[in-house]
């Protein structure tokens, strides 16, 4: 369940907690209802407004999952999908992933030389898979952010994909390309991972 859900919920349980116990407080007796129809209509009244709102809040869970869960889907769509695929295949051979190495360690030198990692991306045309995936991962924090995603079902995800990815091309995106675009793609993404709980994720690396 969402955080912020939690206080309202625990505060539904008491006041259920508190109707309820006041039925003990009404004797067995149709002359006492009658003398307090008014009472019983407010506790009626309670009790529909209670069932009202719990119904409510189990409806806006079930949106923010189902938002959710349209971006799981879109991991392996035909766009998304494709672009995750190559991206692991090129790091998944032993040849070209020597050559990735060796550009990492050049990236994160003192001081850093990230020019053979944008080498490396442009010579096996990374570049438009790693849009792609990033393009996915900002529409997905931003659907957590504004609270239409479900934070916990999309940090059980995608929270050890996206931190992989700028691990693995993190020079790139603080530097390179932040100085070529204006900015850095993945600030707000990992500013999503940063309140989920370790997990490592697909990435190779």
């Amino acid at each position: 369940m969402p955080r912020t859900l939690e206080p309202a919920r625990k505060s539904l349980a008491k006041a259920w907690k508190w109707v309820r116990g006041g039925w003990r407080f009404i004797p067995p007796s149709w002359t006492w209802i009658g003398t307090n129809k008014d009472r019983l209509t407010i506790i009626f009244a309670l009790i529909a407004g209670l069932t009202t709102l719990y119904q409510y809040l189990e409806s806006v869970e079930d949106n923010r999952r189902k938002e959710t869960l349209k971006y799981i889907d879109r991991s392996q769509d035909v766009r998304v999908g494709p672009a995750r695929n190559k991206i692991a295949e090129i790091l998944l051979d032993n040849d070209i992933r020597h050559q990735y190495d060796a550009a990492w360690k050049a990236a994160i030198a003192t001081p850093p030389n990230e020019d053979p990692l944008d080498d490396f991306v442009k010579q096996h045309n990374l570049r438009g898979n790693l849009i792609v995936i990033i393009e996915h991962y900002m529409n997905l924090s931003g659907c957590v952010s504004a609270q239409i995603c479900d934070k916990e079902l999309a940090c059980q995800f995608f929270k050890g994909d996206i931190e992989a990815l700028n691990n693995g091309f993190r020079p790139l995106f603080e530097s390179v390309w932040k100085k070529r675009d204006g900015q850095n793609y993945m600030a707000g993404p990992m500013d999503f991972v940063k309140s989920c709980s370790p997990k490592r994720g697909w990435f190779p690396l």
